[in-house]
């Protein structure tokens, strides 16, 4: 007799490497504050490191859109594919 057993979810592939790069480059922004402080930097530095955290998370939210969208434009042709197929 078959029995089948649910494998607990494990995070893998886009949503692990997603995560980790959302977790170091949260650590990277302390990481320059810290530093920023540390200096007692002027106001323009500050500036360019609100810039780059500014750009950084457009950067990441461009990525995603257009990862969302190639991967909507794959799942439809692979339906199409297998919709031609199956005639």
């Amino acid at each position: 007799m078959f029995v089948a057993t649910v494998a607990p979810y494990i995070p893998c592939g886009t949503e692990l490497m997603l995560t980790a790069t959302i977790v170091m480059s949260i650590w990277l922004l302390i990481e320059i504050g810290f530093h920023l402080i540390a200096i007692n930097a002027d106001t323009g530095m500050w500036f360019v490191f609100y810039g780059g955290g500014t750009g950084a998370f457009i950067g990441v939210v461009a990525a995603w859109w257009i990862y969302r969208k190639m991967q909507k434009t794959n799942d439809e042709m692979i339906k199409q594919i297998e919709e031609i197929s199956k005639e």
